[in-house]
């Protein structure tokens, strides 16, 4: 059987073998009759430890897994991040759970320069961004914020002091982000 890479915010009733989302996406996708998952064999969803903050799992995880009714699925979490709290609780919901770790568990990667500053309200952080550009940050730099509302504004802040910057996120289409 053919495989098929499908990289799309337009999901348009697709379905599929394997599928790699976030789990409010593919809610919403669901919610809305989007995409068929009776044929789904691979199910990772991204951002896990989000799921296992108090209350999310159910809420988010539930609709998915009903969706989901291939009776061979093999279901997988990503996180960039996973405290160890919240891998002991996926360990209790999951079976036969397998952690695979890129580098040192819980570090950076010692290419990975870090620093850390107090800024102590969103305009602060601001502040300290623009310092810290002036002092001594070079790009190529990475930026995670909050959400996308967040992500346009500081793209905004960051153009206004003519430095070149870029914004990534679900509002984009893919032919926007790349």
């Amino acid at each position: 059987m053919k495989k098929e890479l499908v990289r799309s915010t337009d999901l348009s009733k697709f379905s599929c073998d394997i599928l790699i989302s976030t789990p409010l996406r593919l809610r919403l996708a669901i919610r809305r009759k989007k995409i068929d998952l009776s044929r789904v064999e691979y199910l990772v969803l991204d951002e896990a430890d989000k799921l296992f903050e108090v209350g999310n799992l159910l809420k988010h995880i539930d609709p998915v897994v009903k969706a989901c009714s291939n009776p061979s699925i093999v279901r997988s979490l990503f996180s960039a991040t996973l405290p160890d709290f919240v891998e002991e609780l996926a360990r209790s919901i999951m079976h036969d759970a397998v952690r695979v770790i890129v580098g040192r568990k819980n570090t950076a990667s010692e290419s990975i320069k870090q620093k850390l500053v107090f800024a102590g309200s969103e305009e602060g952080k601001l502040l300290a961004l623009r310092q810290s550009f002036a002092e001594s940050l070079n790009p190529p730099v990475l930026i995670f914020v909050q959400s996308k509302d967040r992500a346009k504004e500081l793209y905004g802040e960051l153009a206004f002091d003519d430095i070149r910057a870029g914004v990534i996120h679900s509002d984009l289409s893919q032919t926007q982000v790349f």
